[in-house]
């Protein structure tokens, strides 16, 4: 038998699914795995105007368990060079550990990335060196973003 927490976190991740439909005037799709909703893909095409257009981002997504009350996960599947994303794809967004609520969804994790990858929070990064490189030599950093989005 389902328990009454599970069936509610299904539903609720297959909501959050559903809505991240609504964000593909931002470049944003997503789906799920086929028959698990707690695991999926979300692909980012960013707009014209940030370091990252031209890239096609893969941003592979879990939903724990105990979804909404505990925090998804975010990691890169595509190489991207940031201040706030790991070597390894992690995602350093403070939404995604200390400021997590169950009011957030997907949809707000989403756009936070996408808003994060223009403006990286180099006071708390996971990548030192992207965040040194970004205080000191921009044009350096925007050529290196450039090069490992674009291959």
């Amino acid at each position: 038998m389902v328990s009454t927490t599970e069936s509610s976190a299904v539903r609720r991740a297959k909501k959050d699914w559903q809505e991240l439909a609504e964000l593909s005037e931002h470049g944003v799709t997503g789906a799920p795995e086929v028959g698990n909703p707690f695991a999926g893909t979300v692909l980012l095409v960013p707009a014209q105007g940030s370091l990252y257009h031209g890239a096609r981002l893969e941003l592979a997504v879990e939903l724990p368990a105990r979804y909404p009350l505990t925090p998804p996960k975010a990691v890169f599947r595509t190489p991207v060079y940031h201040p706030n994303v790991s070597t390894s794809g992690e995602v350093g967004l403070p939404l995604l550990s200390k400021d997590w609520s169950p009011a957030e969804s997907l949809r707000t994790v989403v756009l936070s990335i996408l808003a994060l990858l223009g403006d990286p929070d180099v006071n708390d990064p996971v990548r030192a060196d992207a965040a040194e490189l970004y205080r000191t030599d921009y044009e350096a950093y925007t050529a290196r973003v450039r090069q490992v989005a674009l291959g």
